[in-house]
């Protein structure tokens, strides 16, 4: 038999577990599909709070995913701060918004998917091609590549497997030793800045997470150390006081949509 006629491992490579990757994997297994999903593991994400609208609850609850979200605690998201070109307003947010812990959602999605049938390869895409009717995806180090008959790529933005790409952004993002009412968002001249709340205290100290998103050509024209070009635009949003405190290192990330 050639390498072309070989049985697929898979009925569909499904390439990322984030939201989208372990959602589409999900639910493919409840329609009774074999799904193999490649997960490139959690270490590099570099931030941890986002918004999660409720409409998106009434999407997970096709696979039953929206118990385990309901039941982690996360706190509602009633309304945010929004200042885009305009005084700074309250916005209300849609009922049953909530202030997610995305390290804590991702583990909660990819469980389901898990008790679905759907079985994961560790690694990175790095490398897809047509094997008569199949696809062959490659993955990065010795690991053996994963086969199926049809692939979904929902590795967003880090995709190894696209052709293009459009206007890079830059994200940056940093925790602050502070207290924040609500999720924030603000313009800049270089920009906008993104804050919103920790889901919870840690050791007891409340805090936010902060994020600045820039061309990275402006952000280098900023001039001085990144740290100084950080606090620069966070101070220039007026998100936190200059009595709170960056904890930590910042971590940087290709933003761009």
């Amino acid at each position: 038999m050639s390498i072309a006629d070989r049985t697929p491992v898979a009925d569909v490579a499904v390439i990322g577990a984030g939201p989208a990757g372990t959602t589409v994997a999900a639910r493919l297994a409840q329609l009774g599909y074999r799904v193999e999903m490649v997960d490139r593991g959690r270490a590099r994400r570099t931030h941890t709070c986002e918004i999660l609208a409720a409409p998106t609850l009434d999407l997970l609850a096709m696979t039953g995913a929206e118990r385990s979200v309901l039941q982690a605690g996360f706190p509602a998201a009633e309304a945010m701060t929004v200042a885009w070109e305009a005084p700074r307003v309250v916005r209300a947010m849609p009922r049953g918004s909530l202030l997610v812990d995305r390290h804590r959602f991702d583990a909660l999605l990819l469980d389901r998917a898990l008790e679905l049938g759907v079985t994961v390869t560790g690694g990175n895409a790095v490398r897809r091609r047509r094997l008569g009717s199949s696809w062959e995806i490659a993955l990065d180090g010795d690991r053996a590549p994963v086969c199926a008959r049809f692939v979904v790529d929902a590795s967003g933005r880090r995709s190894n497997l696209r052709h293009s790409r459009p206007d890079a952004l830059l994200g940056v993002t940093g925790r602050w030793n502070v207290a924040l009412d609500r999720p924030t968002v603000v313009t800049v001249d270089e920009g906008w800045v993104w804050a919103a709340p920790g889901p919870a205290p840690c050791d007891g100290v409340p805090w936010c997470e902060v994020t600045v998103f820039v061309d990275p050509t402006a952000w280098r024209v900023l001039g001085a150390d990144p740290v100084t070009r950080y606090v620069r635009l966070v101070e220039a949003a007026g998100i936190v006081s200059r009595a709170a405190r960056l904890t930590g290192g910042l971590t940087a990330r290709d933003a761009t949509s």
